[in-house]
Order: structure tokens, then C-alpha cells, then sequence
């Protein structure tokens, strides 16, 4: 039961990441998020958070999938990076 919230979670981030406009690859050499990379992983560390600490439901597994897209896309101007000693 709990790999389906597992699976509902990545399934509904993928889906609103695609919605607010994520774009779907990636680049290796810059730290943007994409519908790929850190959208499933924030997903999946976020539900098995939340399912530790609380019980998983289908209602709560879209919730964690929505705040992951929501988190991937803000992500860059949350940990905005390290400036280097040139500047």
C-alpha cells in the first residue's frame, strides 16, 4: 500500500510540474531543475518523510506530489548558489 503513495506522489509531481512548466530535460552542466531530476527525488523523500511521521493517505500523497513541483520550480531562488571569490 505504501509504494502506491510512493507512486501517486511522483505520478501527481510529474503532472504539475508539467502543468506550471517545468521543462522536461536537463542540463548536466547547470543547476536548474527540470520535470526529471529533482522533481521525482524531492517526491519521494518528502512522502517517505511524511509517512514516518504521519500516516499516508491518497489526498495527502498528491498534496507532498504538488509541493515537490511547486519546490522544484522555486528552487533556484531558494538556494540561490555560492558566489565565488572573483566577484
Amino acid at each position: 500500500m505504501v509504494l502506491l503513495y510512493y507512486c501517486i506522489a511522483v505520478i501527481s509531481a510529474t503532472l504539475f510540474g508539467a502543468l506550471i512548466g517545468l521543462k522536461l530535460s536537463f542540463d548536466m552542466d547547470s543547476f536548474e531543475s527540470s520535470l526529471l531530476f529533482p522533481t521525482p527525488i524531492v517526491a519521494l523523500g518528502l512522502t517517505a518523510i511524511f509517512g514516518y511521521l504521519f500516516s499516508l493517505d491518497i489526498i495527502s500523497s498528491v498534496a507532498i506530489g504538488i509541493f515537490a513541483s511547486i519546490f522544484s520550480k522555486c528552487a533556484n531562488k531558494i538556494f540561490p548558489g555560492v558566489l565565488d571569490g572573483n566577484n
